[in-house]
Order: structure tokens, then C-alpha cells, then sequence
């Protein structure tokens, strides 16, 4: 599924569902004003890079989705996306 980004820096998939809409784009929106604030604190110069957080998001949302359709419990599921959201980011 295509990946979106409008100017206010929501991230979101397309998705079938009003529902589904919703949900996705409260994890990446989530998601991405996490990272923003990280960058923004630790002084890097990609916190206004809005293709790389919104690229960032939209896969820590997709990694916590994909968690926990296969069982995982939420806070592993979270986890494990947040390890997708700042891989590489010290």
C-alpha cells in the first residue's frame, strides 16, 4: 500500500476501511510525533525531514500491526516497533 504524507506530517496507508483509517493513522501519527520530538531533543537535522519520519512511521505502525495480528501481546508488539522506528538512531 502506498504510503502518504500530508503538510501537517500525518502518516497513514491507504486502507479499505473508515476504521481501519483511523486506527492506522493514530499508530503513525503516534509513532512519528515520537520520533520528531527525538530528533528535535538530540539536536539532528532530519526533524524536518517529513519523508524520513513519515517512512519511519508508517513501518514502526506496520510492525506493531503485523506483531500483533500474529498473537504477540500489545506491549511486545509495541516494543518491537519502537526497535523498527529508531533503528540506527543513537
Amino acid at each position: 500500500m502506498p504510503i502518504t504524507c500530508d503538510t501537517s506530517t500525518k502518516c497513514y496507508r491507504r486502507k479499505r476501511t473508515l476504521t481501519q483509517i483511523i486506527w492506522t493513522d493514530m499508530d503513525a501519527n503516534y509513532y512519528s510525533d515520537y520520533l520528531r520530538n527525538y530528533l528535535t531533543d538530540a539536536g539532528d537535522i532530519r526533524k524536518d525531514d517529513d519523508d524520513f519520519i513519515c517512512t519511519r512511521a508508517d513501518a514502526a505502525s506496520e510492525e506493531y500491526e503485523v506483531q500483533c495480528r500474529g498473537g504477540a501481546p500489545p506491549a511486545c508488539a509495541q516494543e518491537l516497533a519502537m526497535s523498527v522506528l529508531m533503528e540506527g538512531l543513537d
